[in-house]
C-alpha cells in the first residue's frame, strides 16, 4: 500500500456477527517491514535441495532428533514456523537458512522450541522392517496439555498426547503411542498440535524393545 509520508502505521481489525450471530477470528502478524523512502523488495529465499540431514536417513528402529529435519526450504520440508528475534535459540546448528525455526539448548541436547501450533517439520527415515512399532516422543510444553500427530508418507499414524507442566519448558515427558510401518525409505512428518512445544526426539522400538541405536546429534561445520 503507497501511504505517502509514513510515520506511524495502525492496523485495525473489525468484529462483527453475520445474521445475527457472533463470528470468531483471528489474525496472526509475525512480523512487518516499513520503509522509509523507496520500497525494496525482499530477495526470495535460494533453493536448498531437500536431502536428509547429514545426508543419511534416520535409522527406524532407532531415534529421529527433532532439530535434524530434512534439508530444504520453508514450506519443503518444515512449515508454520516464526522465531521472534529475540528468542534463545541456537542460530548456529543449522545456519541462517533456518533462522526461522527455533532450536533450544535443551532436552539431551538439542531441541525444537518456540513453536506454534500446526507446525511441522519433515524426516527422511528408513524402516527396517515391517511391523508394530512403540512410539515415544520426549515433549515438554509449560503452558500444559497438547499431542504430537505423527505421519509417514501423507498418512496419519499416531496421535501422541501429553499432559504437559507449569510454567517449565525443562520439564520433559514421555507421549506415547503405536503404529504399523513398512519396509523401506519413507518421509516422516511430526506436526505440532499446541503452542509453545518443545519436541526432543521420537524414538521407535519394534515391538517393545529398545531402539538398535541412537543417533547423537549432528552439527554442521
Amino acid at each position: 500500500m503507497e501511504m505517502g509520508v509514513l510515520y506511524e502505521a495502525k492496523v485495525l481489525g473489525e468484529a462483527g456477527n453475520v445474521n445475527g450471530e457472533v463470528r470468531n477470528g483471528r489474525m496472526d502478524f509475525p512480523h512487518a517491514r516499513v520503509y522509509v523512502g523507496e520500497y525494496v523488495p525482499p530477495e526470495p529465499p535460494k533453493p536448498i535441495e531437500r536431502k536428509a540431514f547429514g545426508g543419511t536417513p534416520a535409522s527406524i528402529p532407532g531415534i529421529v532428533e527433532a532439530e535434524n529435519f530434512d534439508e530444504g526450504n520453508q514450506d519443503s520440508t518444515y512449515g508454520n514456523s516464526s522465531v521472534s528475534s529475540s528468542a534463545e535459540v541456537d542460530k548456529d546448528y543449522r545456519g541462517s537458512d533456518y533462522s526461522n525455526i527455533g532450536i533450544v539448548n535443551s532436552g539431551t541436547g538439542k531441541a525444537i522450541g518456540y513453536t506454534s501450533a500446526d507446525q511441522w517439520m519433515e524426516y527422511t527415515v528408513n524402516v527396517a522392517e515391517d511391523g508394530e512399532y512403540d512410539i515415544v516422543a520426549s515433549v515438554s510444553n509449560g503452558s500444559g496439555a497438547g499431542k504430537l500427530n505423527l505421519a509417514i508418507d501423507g498418512k496419519q499414524i499416531a496421535s501422541l498426547s501429553f499432559t504437559g507442566t507449569s510454567n517449565d519448558w525443562d520439564a520433559y515427558e514421555d507421549a506415547t503411542g503405536k503404529a504399523t510401518l513398512t519396509k523401506g525409505q519413507h518421509v516422516l512428518r511430526i506436526t505440532i498440535a499446541n503452542d509453545n512445544t518443545n519436541v526432543d526426539y521420537v524414538k521407535f522400538s519394534k515391538e517393545g524393545g529398545e531402539p538398535q541405536a541412537i543417533a547423537a546429534d549432528l552439527r554442521l561445520n
